[in-house]
């Protein structure tokens, strides 16, 4: 299975609050037990590293390196914007960000796309599963 990972899910599940890195970490878990696929957008690295930078947090910097160290990382290429450009059209509410996050997932194919932005649920291209309440189980087989 593929699975496409926001990068909210990243940040809760490294430095999150208590209860929201348990959730975040538990659908990690599940994926890495399922010997499942786990992709990113490229964007993931830029959003997730902002704030360690920003603060001068070397090891929370280092955490994050870690992470997308085992990590696929889609390209940011024309297309992908283009599809994301289509998207946002069509969805007002969703950011760019948003944006580019789905149509890197659907770009790549991925069966599952794993965010904790409960308003993207309601994108039908691809299944979206809202970490922060969605069951592992339910999606991951």
């Amino acid at each position: 299975m593929l699975i496409a990972i926001d990068a909210n899910v990243i940040v809760h599940a490294l430095t999150g609050k208590p209860l929201l890195r348990e959730v975040a970490r538990n659908w990690l878990n599940v994926i890495e037990a399922s010997r499942s696929l786990l992709i990113t957008s490229a964007l993931s690295r830029l959003e997730c590293l902002v704030r360690p930078l920003r603060l001068a947090k070397p090891s929370e910097a280092a955490l994050y390196e870690a992470f997308f160290d085992g990590l696929i990382s889609v390209p940011i290429e024309d297309e992908m914007l283009d599809l994301a450009a289509r998207i946002r059209a069509r969805h007002p509410a969703y950011r760019t960000p948003d944006a580019i996050h789905l149509a890197s997932a659907q770009i790549a194919q991925a069966d599952l796309f794993l965010t904790a932005d409960r308003r993207l649920k309601a994108y039908r291209e691809i299944t979206v599963a809202y970490a922060l309440r969605d069951a592992p189980a339910d999606f991951i087989r």
